[in-house]
């Protein structure tokens, strides 16, 4: 109940007013969230199995949308399901970037379907032998092109 639901994305798509307005409620709240739910409210069983990662303001969250949500339906099958990642920002749920295409960044430019099945694991970024970034979900990688210069660094510790 101290959470301010930013599922519909009005911060990013609302008018003036009703920008205001939700930014004012993000800011009395205790945090915000997003429902798992389709465009048109219904519900697909879709959920969030493994640790997101925050790189520079941005969740990365990989959810899991299971095949078939029938209760009738033989749960002893294994099913396969689709995995997606989220591209949010951690202050206030909105999209990080333009996945779309589209003029303005909209509730769906968030997530996009990952191309392998099951439940996916919490993302990685690994930088290549010519400090490349590329990120990887699972076995699933790509060019890591989030726009905030991730980079290589070192930790030793210094005896005094």
């Amino acid at each position: 109940a101290d959470l301010f639901d930013t599922t519909d994305n009005t911060i990013g798509e609302g008018n003036k007013t009703q920008k205001a307005a939700a930014v004012t409620n993000l800011g009395s709240a205790e945090g915000w969230y997003i429902t798992f739910n389709e465009m048109d409210g219904s519900f697909i069983g879709e959920k969030g199995l493994a640790e997101p990662l925050i790189i520079g303001g941005v969740a990365l969250v990989t959810t899991y949308i299971p095949e078939d949500i029938d209760p009738n339906s033989n749960s002893c099958i294994p099913k396969e399901g689709t995995g997606t990642l989220y591209f949010v920002n951690v202050t206030d749920g909105t999209p990080t970037f333009n996945l779309a295409g589209t003029v303005d960044r909209t509730r769906e430019d968030r997530k996009t379907y990952l191309k392998r099945g099951g439940i996916p694991p919490s993302p990685t970024v690994i930088l290549t032998e010519g400090g490349t970034p590329a990120l990887c979900i699972g076995t699933e990688c790509g060019t890591a092109n989030l726009g905030f210069g991730v980079q290589k660094l070192h930790w030793f510790e210094v005896e005094q």
